[in-house]
């Protein structure tokens, strides 16, 4: 934004001021619970309450009616780190890679994509102790926003697909016993399943899913050098009998890559807040001030990819000061190293993420891919969050099983 001499913007909405924060420094006050409030859905994306039967999802919600919701789904998540291991995910993933069908020099006609609806499997399968069907989730993740202006399905339509994925979950091992779980819950049971179906379907399928396509993107765009980097870890990690989080954290190059894909192509790009009272703002192009009730929107992207912290910012480079980009990623409702707690914005769910992703990553190391679609970005795709422009295809794949 240095053309403009700021990084922070007022700008008017159909007669309501919104400002825009860009830079790594003014970006901080968004993660402010005390002086800042979310607002339900995304600016021009509103939230569809007939997918969650009236509900609205923890992440809307504030102060009490959020750390009560929040608090529950961090005990449940509790639950599936203390019996989900590393190692368990690294034999879902690598089955699903066992399942993909392998093809060669097909006509660009014909290019085949890639099938990652099976992070979707993955992720239904950790959280909830059974796959859903992708299909399914993928119609109901259709449905989650509408935009202000867009077209709409009928309501009947949208409630026969609620009905249909909320009959799915309760029947899921997890749901089944959750009582067990959650042994004195606040929330009534049919509220807190829709929220885990959220959390499920739209923060946990729904961001890996991108994210993993992201990655793969990236990953094609490497140098060779980098490649065999990361396809040395992968091996030495997978062929490893220890496969738990600390081993993997200190796979670098593979961090590395992971830190770049969240950095360059968060799948939360904004931050919507409004304000909870009269206050200043700091900022790397000076003070402003915000009135209570101003709407705020915190762009993450921007500020991930601000000029003043990162050399070439807008390029994939596995060579950058890990700890600088940690300190400056918020792909994850808050700063990377923040605890989550259930008076806070950060994501409770970033581990197991974290945990999936990188396991694709390793697997992606061992498939051989030609792609023939055009990998570039440009970010002129409104709603793609996504690391190209267009879907990625390819005209070669085929996954080396070792086993």
């Amino acid at each position: 934004m240095k053309e403009y001499k700021s990084t922070v913007f007022k700008v008017n909405f159909h007669e309501k001021d919104h400002t825009f924060l860009y830079d790594h420094e003014a970006i901080k006050a968004c993660y402010d619970p005390n002086k800042f409030e979310k607002t339900v859905g995304f600016g021009f994306f509103h939230f569809n309450p007939t997918i969650l039967k009236g509900n609205v999802p923890v992440q809307f919600l504030n102060d009490n009616e959020h750390e009560i919701r929040k608090a529950e789904l961090m005990e449940y998540l509790l639950y599936i780190n203390n019996t989900v291991s590393v190692n368990d995910i690294v034999q879902l993933v690598e089955e699903e890679f066992k399942q993909m069908p392998s093809f060669e020099e097909l006509s660009l006609k014909k290019a085949n994509k890639i099938d990652i609806a099976s992070v979707v499997k993955v992720v239904t399968k950790v959280f909830l102790g059974d796959v859903i069907d992708p299909d399914k989730v993928l119609k109901w993740q259709a449905v989650m926003f509408e935009f202000q202006y867009g077209f709409k399905l009928s309501r009947t339509e949208e409630k026969r697909i609620a009905d249909e994925i909320f009959k799915l979950v309760t029947e899921a091992p997890n749901i089944l016993k959750l009582d067990k779980i959650i042994k004195s819950s606040k929330v009534e049971k049919e509220e807190l399943i829709w929220q885990i179906i959220w959390m499920t379907m739209f923060n946990g399928a729904g961001a890996t899913r991108n994210r993993t396509v992201s990655s793969l993107i990236t990953f094609l765009q490497l140098s060779d050098t980098e490649k065999q980097n990361i396809a040395k870890e992968s091996e030495d990690f997978l062929s490893s009998n220890i496969k738990d989080e600390t081993t993997l954290s200190s796979l670098n190059t593979i961090h590395a890559l992971f830190l770049e894909v969240c950095r360059l192509f968060t799948t939360a790009p904004n931050a919507y807040r409004k304000s909870k009272e009269k206050q200043i703002i700091n900022s790397t192009s000076g003070r402003f001030e915000l009135n209570k009730n101003d709407f705020v929107q915190g762009k993450v992207i921007g500020a991930q990819r601000d000029p003043d912290l990162f050399n070439d910012p807008n390029t994939i480079s596995l060579r950058r000061d890990k700890e600088l980009v940690e300190d400056n990623l918020y792909a994850f409702g808050g700063k990377f190293h923040e605890t989550a707690t259930s008076t806070n914005f950060k994501c409770p769910g970033q581990s197991l993420g974290m945990i999936i992703l990188k396991i694709y990553i390793m697997h992606f190391s061992k498939c051989s891919i030609v792609p023939v679609s055009n990998l570039s970005y440009t970010g002129t795709t409104v709603g793609r969050l996504i690391a190209s422009d267009k879907p990625l295809r390819v005209k070669t794949f085929a996954y080396r099983n070792d086993n």
